[in-house]
């Protein structure tokens, strides 16, 4: 494929992505708010304990050899089959050896009465083992609209299963229901969207050529998980799945902006940036593109949450979720650092250096060990949000320079457009201030009509910017939002 026609697909598949995105965390926060009236923290706080344990075996079984596949030029057709074999296999090794050493793990994260729980979830790798391998396709061409598709119902079925159990009984079982319920969507629409049909097949032999890169994408999986969830297990262990619950919620909340990033860099970046790993000129473009849409989406909607965090989380849950805030604020510092540092991740995978990736991982994970170990003790959930900054501020450091000096980036010219989106974002926040100052306490109507003030406020300043210096993500906005008018217009 051509430049032009990757940045092309590029553009549509982040159109199709951004819509993903958005239904996904709607829906999940719609959720969240209707389910948190009557399942308690302590109840999400087991369940986050049980998804700890099924996540962790779940990444180290990865073969990372679909990202091999992604990655690679040729013709992957005759070794889906074998990966697709190999999948189910594991996903049956997964459930067994999550139903037998569930009673010791439950143990370890204090929810000894809940060993049914964690077996329960070991359905989730079996039933993702099921899913249709020619949905690799999708990623591979850069087809993000079908992977839309496949996802669209997940969140409203994870809803559905979870209210039907939550009316006979309100607790951890109503969440676990509703996981089981999104994985069994996500199979079924694979075999609807895609036309392929996997059969078995145990020539695995075939598959050595993709283990020099599997081997470093299967090392960052893991990392990665035990990054993400090294912190959750010291608060399970420590102090209780009530805690758990608590913190989980704050970090979902304060991950909203770099979770966006993260499945556009991943799902988009990675095959984009491997179609042109060739051309140093277009990567360097491409990751300027990255750096700028990063900081449009993040930083405004920290400012957001930072400033009114306690009027939206009285205005949405239940006392019994009140104590949100204060890591929740904390925590969103920690996620402006992750939004960066995950940009550099389909550059790193893409350019085949995936060991760079890997690296940022450990620095992250080691950092973390370290400051949660001392600061959980002394601080409770709070210490788990101090040494969550410390761990993403180190690795920024890290990331940022390994990637201006694999491409060679000049980040002089990154500078104008970082003062615009700093100065909009800037203006925004003493609009809140002076919001909260005068009006400390705003109807319902009158706060929703001042968010959206916030949100015309922060892109006029964009769009005037754009007008008048030809700075900022302006035109990869645009570019997005033609793609979805042409596509509603060939509708």
């Amino acid at each position: 494929l051509s430049t032009r026609e990757v940045y092309r697909r590029t553009v549509e598949s982040s159109v199709w992505m951004t819509l993903n995105i958005f239904v996904q965390r709607a829906a999940g926060i719609v959720t969240f708010l209707i389910l948190s009236r009557f399942i308690l923290p302590e109840e999400y706080g087991i369940l986050t304990a049980a998804m700890i344990v099924v996540g962790f075996l779940n990444v180290i079984s990865q073969t990372g050899f679909e990202g091999a596949m992604i990655q690679s030029k040729e013709d992957i057709g005759p070794y889906l089959n074998r990966v697709w074999t190999l999948n189910l296999l594991k996903g049956c090794l997964l459930f067994a050896v999550i139903y037998f050493s569930a009673p010791w793990t439950a143990e370890f994260l204090n929810i000894e009465e809940h060993v049914n729980v964690i077996r329960f979830a070991g359905l989730y790798p079996l039933a993702e083992a099921f899913n249709n391998i020619g949905i690799l396709y999708f990623s591979k061409d850069i087809n993000f609209k079908m992977i839309f598709l496949r996802d669209l119902g997940a969140p409203f079925a994870f809803l559905g299963f979870a209210l039907i159990w939550a009316y006979y009984d309100a607790s951890v079982w109503a969440l676990a229901a509703g996981h089981l319920g999104s994985y069994l969507w996500t199979m079924i629409a694979s075999y609807f969207l895609s036309p392929y049909r996997p059969r078995l097949d145990f020539k695995f032999r075939g598959l050595k050529k993709f283990i020099r890169y599997g081997k470093w994408a299967v090392a960052s999986n893991l990392a990665n998980y035990v990054n993400n969830a090294i912190d959750g297990a010291f608060l399970s262990n420590l102090l209780g799945p009530q805690r758990l619950g608590i913190y989980s919620k704050a970090r979902d909340f304060s991950i909203i902006p770099s979770s966006y990033i993260a499945q556009i860099s991943m799902k988009v970046g990675f095959p984009s940036i491997a179609k042109i790993q060739d051309e140093p000129e277009a990567i360097r473009g491409a990751l300027s593109k990255l750096y700028e849409l990063t900081l449009f989406l993040s930083l405004p909607f920290s400012v957001i949450l930072f400033t009114q965090a306690h009027h939206l989380i009285e205005l949405l849950l239940v006392d019994t979720w009140q104590e949100v805030v204060f890591p929740l604020k904390f925590l969103l510092i920690a996620m402006m650092f992750r939004g960066f540092i995950i940009i550099t991740s389909p550059l790193f995978n893409g350019l085949g250096k995936p060991n760079l990736y890997f690296g940022s991982i450990m620095i992250q994970i080691i950092t973390s060990f370290f400051a949660l170990m001392y600061l959980v003790p002394r601080y409770d959930i709070m210490g788990a949000a101090y040494a969550t900054i410390l761990a993403m501020g180190v690795t920024f450091l890290f990331t940022s320079f390994a990637a201006i000096r694999l491409t060679k980036l000049n980040v002089l010219k990154l500078i104008p457009s970082t003062v615009m989106i700093v100065l909009s974002s800037a203006v925004m926040a003493v609009a809140s201030i002076a919001f909260n100052r005068y009006l400390p306490d705003p109807s319902l109507p009158v706060y929703a009509a001042f968010l959206i003030g916030l949100g015309v406020l922060y892109l006029g300043q964009i769009v005037l910017f754009a007008k008048k210096f030809n700075l900022g993500p302006a035109k990869i906005l645009l570019d997005m939002t033609q793609r979805l008018f042409e596509k509603k217009s060939a509708a």
